[in-house]
């Protein structure tokens, strides 16, 4: 797991406060990820708060040369 800030520096800890919707949003997008792994090795979904205020974006950590 790698965690970064938006200018790309490590973060240590994340908390995430989310809304049930927003847990159900952040599932689903991770289902869809799994489900399509093996074809979309460079997916990435954007989970935003309900107000569009906020984001996350979650993708595969991919192994470095």
């Amino acid at each position: 797991m790698r965690i970064e800030s938006k200018e790309g520096k490590p973060l240590h800890a994340v908390t995430l406060f989310l809304t049930e919707p927003e847990a159900h949003e952040l599932r689903d997008s991770l289902d869809s990820m799994l489900g399509t792994r093996a074809e979309e090795p460079l997916r990435h979904e954007h989970v935003s708060s309900g107000d569009y205020q906020t984001e996350v974006t979650v993708a595969w950590d991919l192994p470095t040369a």
